[in-house]
């Protein structure tokens, strides 16, 4: 891994075993998690549900971040949602695996990787998960 790139805690894959890659031009879509706002204890009594959740949304400064990171690495961002800390980005196969430092293959017909997910150093905590490309099942049927 470059020195310029941190991991994304948590986001280890290991055991899989790459069946084929996918096509590079494949259209993908990925949901980018951003950190909390750190919040100090409880809210005062008589604080609004609105209130509440714009306490705890993401802050613009990490929302801005994360479009620029990836409008640069060519990623299209369809959806925002400061109170879901999300932001819904499309992209190819090949523009996710340079975004975030992977190789996507799929498994028993199920998109992964292996290894951990990296971002530019400057992004080092402001991505807490990235959801939509490993799309193994994870509960099994009886």
């Amino acid at each position: 891994m470059s020195s310029n790139r941190s991991v994304i805690l948590g986001s280890h894959i290991s055991g899989t075993t790459q069946a084929h890659s996918p096509s590079p031009g494949q259209t993908l879509t990925a949901s980018l998690v951003l950190r909390r706002p750190s919040v100090d204890g409880s809210p005062p009594a008589g604080t609004s549900r609105e209130e509440i959740e714009r306490s705890l949304s993401a802050s613009p400064s990490d929302i801005d971040a994360v479009t620029n990171f990836a409008s640069n690495a060519g990623l299209s961002v369809i959806e925002v949602s400061a109170p879901r800390r999300t932001i819904r980005v499309e992209g190819t196969v090949a523009q996710l695996e340079a975004a975030f430092g992977t190789t996507l293959f799929t498994e028993d017909h199920c998109l992964t990787y292996s290894g951990p997910l990296t971002v530019p150093s400057a992004l080092d905590g402001i991505i807490v998960a990235v959801l939509g490309l490993d799309q193994r099942p994870v509960a099994r049927t009886r």
